[in-house]
């Protein structure tokens, strides 16, 4: 874990972490120091939930007993979504687990039948149509780019991705150009 910032003529570069064990469910620190040094130290924008007393925890998460819908332990129509229960720092993976379980939680525990679908998106209807005017008046008020010019961020983009070697499938790029991660590095 880390314990303080590696600054060298007035730049960030490291971290000095702590090595951790666990032991059962609590994170135990160890005497060992180790100094990563980085070009680059990027802090991730997840957080880790703040606990809630009457909400049972283990090591920094939300205890659940339901693992597809995420269900609080000890309570029957209580939830957690994202990192509240993964723990990680990484908002697009929270994103999705937040997509999938609440699907999951309307399926098995909402009891929602067709007809309530049907309530549901007869209701978004008729607030779409009460605001229909206001986004018809919203849109014809934009000002759009001229085609020379949204053809000319598209050539940017186009070479912009050539250089970097993108070539359409973004998690493939994602995964050949991914930096060194923290936890592979103090492995």
């Amino acid at each position: 874990m880390p314990v303080d910032k590696i600054v060298e003529n007035g730049q960030l570069t490291g971290l000095r972490m702590q090595r951790t064990s666990i032991v059962g469910e609590q994170v135990i620190a160890q005497k060992e120091l180790l100094d990563l040094h980085s070009p680059m130290v990027i802090s991730s924008i997840g957080s880790i939930p703040e606990m809630i007393p009457g909400i049972p925890s283990v090591g920094g998460i939300f205890k659940i007993s339901q693992p597809e819908t995420c269900l609080i332990d000890g309570f029957n129509n209580v939830f957690a979504i994202g990192n509240a229960v993964t723990g990680k720092g990484n908002i697009n993976e929270s994103i999705k687990h937040g997509r999938e379980v609440t699907e999951e939680i309307m399926e098995t525990h909402l009891d929602w039948h067709q007809q309530d679908y049907e309530n549901w998106h007869r209701q978004t209807a008729i607030e779409v149509n009460k605001n229909i005017n206001t986004i018809i008046e919203t849109i014809q008020k934009q000002k759009f780019l001229a085609d020379e010019v949204i053809e000319n961020i598209l050539a940017q983009v186009e070479r912009l991705q050539k250089k970097s070697g993108y070539t359409g499938n973004f998690a493939r790029w994602v995964e050949k150009n991914l930096p060194p991660r923290l936890e592979d590095m103090i492995r």
